[in-house]
């Protein structure tokens, strides 16, 4: 993939493209299982934001739903300064964080102030507060009062504070195990005695004869030896000033030499002054020796490159780009035929220097001749528009957090929830405006995977509380979110928890001015979630073969230990039968939900396509899941939404 990718940032400079964005993406989901632990999904992730900053947060929001990669990681590397994401949505960045399960504030902090669009005072004190637990590095904490410096932030009121972080002060002599383990690199008198004899014995040799060279080489490659190649770059620079220029000569003849050793000669060499005109001249030769004779190393080299251009650029005095060439012509006249790792590595040094519009070509080529590993469920599928979201970057950090807070996971809807709350202590009115648009659909658009069900009730549950949270602090914030707290209190849909975070939060807006629900609208929230009677007759409790017989017709089946913990308390709480409340559960989840029933049950795609096969879905009687399926979810507690009593 390194070399696709190479290509495929040359290729994102002729302008946007949310196809080749995505396609870049799916190619990639279709090598990771032959690419195992090296798939690197950061990695990709990255380069899909060069095409397409918009898109590669809407499929860091479908990775995270389908469970592909570590969504965190994936995250962490969207907000790092390359893919611009901090600076053109700097609140949203921030309020990220949560998400990316990370406490080091530094990098998007630094990004988000230079964009110059955020009240410097308000963030650090908003980001303070989230990074207040974590335990830093002393430096850390003196980055972030010379960045503080930097914009006349004043931190004393602050967790940055000196009195405040100073007991988050991490100190590795204070607070490591001083754990120690002995190793092989553990050197005892024996070892010592033997090195000092072979380093004597190195010296003695004369590097100016080629003779002595190549004996210093054997030395130094004998792995009984205590010596190594260090040591021989070592011994050759050690020659006296007036032999220098032969012993390199030597290393120029001697063709059992790696370029490990030609780059550590030259990195010295290069460096050095006052060397003897000869010296000088010898290390140009080694140099472009060194082009022709590691020029496939040269003209393909990616991930590590033994010998750099700008490095035989200073040996030589001649051009980068024109000892790159040199190499690739060396390349072209030689008969031997390149093995693939060779091939790719000339892709990867070559991309950089096409045209925009040559790299895009080359990139389509790749994409089709990659093709035929695709299947049609591959990603999510062949490109289609309604895969690219909205060029808002602002929208778009409000559609994944709108994703996330569907998650299955209580654990990461919990962290969205932060995530919400933090963008209305930044006043981050851009996301919030968005956020509250999403609220009002049923899906995740192109930031969930449409193949699996959204978990919409939660989604809208967990925006409401953190709303009901942000409306102690940020009450001001949160105009733009009244319609859909009207809806939740006063609408026809009575869902309770939805009603009640609602009803805490229109109060609290009403209190601070922000809202005005009159008096009429006050009366129906002080009187909603009241009970309006009481129940004097007891419930029988229903047999045993009334708690586990099938559910008649269509009808949703509830496992056998449902009924008897989660729906017999409810039904008492209103006087009334077991069956009757089953059956009005069943209607909603058949009836007003229309979710297709097959033998009882609901078809999870989730569980189908084993996404959360390494996840807890597990309870045990009256015990909440960590992680919701699809069964659970249409019968949880909350999502009871019909009144069961009047």
């Amino acid at each position: 993939m390194d070399a696709i990718y190479a290509v495929a940032r040359q290729a994102s400079k002729v302008g946007e493209d949310s196809e080749r964005a995505y396609l870049t993406a799916r190619t990639f989901e279709a090598l990771a299982e032959y690419l195992g632990d090296a798939a690197d999904h950061e990695r990709c992730i990255q380069t899909v934001a060069q095409f397409s900053r918009s898109s590669a947060v809407a499929l860091a929001g479908r990775w995270r739903s389908r469970r592909f990669g570590a969504a965190d990681r994936v995250l962490q590397a969207l907000l790092e300064f390359e893919t611009g994401l901090s600076t053109r949505a700097s609140n949203g960045a921030v309020a990220l964080l949560p998400l990316a399960e990370t406490f080091d504030v530094r990098g998007v902090l630094k990004d988000s102030l230079q964009s110059g669009t955020v009240d410097a005072a308000r963030l650090f004190d908003v980001v303070s507060r989230y990074d207040r637990t974590a335990w830093h590095h002393r430096e850390y904490f003196d980055e972030l009062h010379a960045l503080a410096r930097r914009f006349s932030v004043d931190l004393d009121r602050t967790s940055y504070a000196h009195d405040s972080y100073r007991q988050r002060v991490f100190d590795p002599q204070k607070h490591s195990s001083h754990y120690t383990s002995s190793s092989w690199f553990d050197r005892d008198a024996t070892y010592e005695a033997r090195r000092t004899a072979d380093l004597q014995a190195l010296n003695s040799l004369d590097l100016s004869d080629p003779d002595d060279l190549e004996a210093a080489r054997r030395m130094c490659e004998n792995q009984e030896r205590s010596v190594h190649t260090n040591d021989f770059v070592d011994a050759v620079l050690a020659t006296p000033a007036r032999h220098l220029s032969r012993a390199i000569g030597n290393v120029r003849n001697n063709s059992r030499l790696s370029a490990y050793i030609y780059r550590s000669l030259l990195e010295r060499l290069t460096a050095a002054s006052g060397l003897p005109r000869a010296t000088v001249d010898a290390t140009r030769d080694l140099a472009l020796h060194a082009v022709h004779r590691f020029c496939d190393q040269i003209a393909g080299a990616y991930r590590y490159q033994g010998l750099e251009p700008e490095l035989l650029s200073r040996a030589t005095g001649r051009r980068s780009d024109d000892l790159y060439d040199l190499a690739l012509v060396e390349v072209g006249a030689r008969g031997d035929f390149l093995d693939a790792d060779a091939c790719f590595g000339l892709v990867y040094t070559l991309a950089p220097r096409l045209l925009p519009e040559q790299a895009r070509d080359a990139f389509d080529q790749a994409i089709a001749e990659l093709d035929y590993l695709n299947d049609a469920d591959t990603g999510d599928g062949p490109w289609r528009a309604d895969l690219a979201p909205s060029d808002d970057l602002h929208r778009c950090v409000a559609g994944y957090i709108w994703s996330v807070l569907a998650d299955p996971d209580e654990s990461i809807r919990w962290r969205a929830a932060h995530a919400v709350h933090l963008l209305c202590e930044l006043g981050a009115q851009a996301e919030l405006r968005a956020l509250a648009e999403f609220a009002g659909t049923v899906t995740g658009g192109p930031f969930n995977d449409a193949r699996l069900p959204f978990y919409d009730k939660n989604a809208l549950m967990w925006l409401l509380l953190a709303i009901e949270r942000a409306s102690t602090d940020s009450a001001a914030e949160l105009g733009v979110f009244e319609d859909i707290l009207r809806k939740a209190a006063f609408g026809t849909e009575q869902h309770i928890l939805l009603r009640e975070a609602a009803r805490h939060a229109l109060t609290a807006l009403d209190d601070h001015g922000v809202i005005d629900v009159g008096s009429s609208g006050r009366d129906r929230l002080a009187a909603a979630n009241r009970p309006v009677g009481q129940v004097l007759e007891r419930t029988r409790r229903p047999s045993w073969y009334q708690r586990t017989r099938r559910a008649a017709g269509d009808g949703y089946e509830f496992r056998f230990d449902f009924d008897e913990h989660w729906i017999e308390p409810l039904a008492r709480c209103f006087g009334l039968q077991v069956d009757d409340v089953t059956r009005r559960i069943s209607d909603v989840i058949t009836g007003s939900w229309a979710v297709e029933v097959s033998a009882g049950r609901a078809q999870d795609p989730r569980q189908i396509r084993n996404i959360l096969k390494d996840e807890s879905t597990f309870y045990y009687k009256s015990d909440m899941p960590t992680v919701h399926d699809l069964d659970f979810y249409l019968r949880g507690p909350n999502k009871v939404v019909r009144r069961v009593g009047t």
